[in-house]
């Protein structure tokens, strides 16, 4: 069995990511040999409904460049996650703002059964799981986790942690990855995640015709799913 850790994206939680994952999935799933499964977990930290009100009403005007008042509201109701609002940052600890998060995954990993071989991420789940990442090859100091390397990682929509002071630890040495770009994202800048991923030595790089969302078309999904294959 092929394991993969799911980590959503800012503002969103665990079942957010697994709706938006499911045509991957289904690929999968569609084989009745499948060997690949998912799993997902929530950030610890929990955004209050004013916050996230705020940061999508931010986001429809300053990303997407909405102005009318009504279709602004319209966004933000349609965007508003159904569950908890969650964040992998913790910015009430601006000297460690991942700590919180580090020990969600500390503790995750250790008491699973069986090791994960691969992660699956998404925007800011991006941010953690390139920090997971480099503790386990034991490059972040005083932090372990025990639990095996990674043997390959799927970042959609990524980009580096912005409150990670030391960005030369998160280069990747030895997990190969498959960064998703979408080339109409607003959300986070391509030059963002094209400078994400030229820190990974084993890079590959799949450039869509969409935003900030899973790719709909279906020979980029083929290629997600002939990636992770790779290693089952």
């Amino acid at each position: 069995m092929t394991k993969i850790l799911c980590l959503h994206g800012y503002l969103f939680n665990a079942d957010e990511l697994k709706s938006e994952l499911a045509p991957i999935e289904n690929l999968f799933n569609a084989n009745s040999n499948n060997t690949v499964k998912f799993y997902y977990l929530n950030a610890p930290n929990i955004l209050t409904k004013e916050k996230t009100f705020t940061e999508l009403y931010n986001t429809a005007k300053d990303d997407f460049k909405i102005t009318d008042e009504k279709k602004i509201l319209e966004f933000v109701e349609k965007c508003t996650p159904k569950g908890k609002s969650l964040s992998w940052d913790n910015e009430n600890n601006p000297q460690s703002p991942f700590q919180d998060s580090i020990d969600t995954l500390k503790n995750y990993l250790e008491n699973v059964e069986g090791d994960f071989d691969g992660i699956f991420c998404y925007s800011q789940g991006c941010e953690i799981g390139v920090i997971l990442n480099a503790i386990l090859e034991n490059k972040i100091e005083n932090k372990v986790i025990n639990h095996k390397n990674l043997k390959f990682a799927v970042f959609l929509c990524g980009l580096f942690p912005k409150n990670f002071q030391q960005k030369e630890l998160l280069s990747i040495n030895e997990t190969q990855t498959l960064n998703v770009i979408g080339l109409k994202d607003t959300i986070v800048k391509n030059e963002l995640s094209f400078e994400f991923a030229k820190n990974f030595k084993n890079c590959q790089i799949l450039k869509f015709n969409g935003g900030h969302h899973l790719p709909k078309d279906q020979d980029s999904l083929n290629k997600i799913k002939e990636f992770i294959e790779k290693f089952t």
